[in-house]
């Protein structure tokens, strides 16, 4: 990804390249994440990122397999699937890695 400049910050939007860097910016800057990989979940355990909204992809993948052999079975497909999307913060942080 190439960095450029924020016109209105005037921030370096270029992600940083060493692990911890973003660290400077802890408290500067408001963050939200998408996901809750471990790396994710450590900046936010740190404070660099407030929180991060996580989707459930292991549900998503169940569900697209548990369709296609319902629809070779000749089954009649739910209308609609919620998998669910979690929101994660340093509050919860504990009790969103111990599920």
């Amino acid at each position: 990804m190439s960095g450029r400049r924020c016109r209105k910050a005037q921030l370096n939007c270029t992600p940083p390249s060493k692990p911890g860097s973003g660290r400077l910016l802890a408290g500067k800057v408001h963050s939200v994440g998408i996901d809750d990989l471990e790396p994710l979940l450590d900046l936010i355990e740190a404070g660099v990122v407030d929180s991060s909204f996580a989707t459930r992809p292991e549900m998503q993948g169940s569900w697209a397999v548990t369709c296609l052999w319902m629809a070779r079975l000749s089954r009649p497909l739910p209308r609609y699937i919620d998998t669910d999307i979690g929101y994660v913060t340093r509050d919860q942080l504990e009790t969103h890695t111990s599920q």
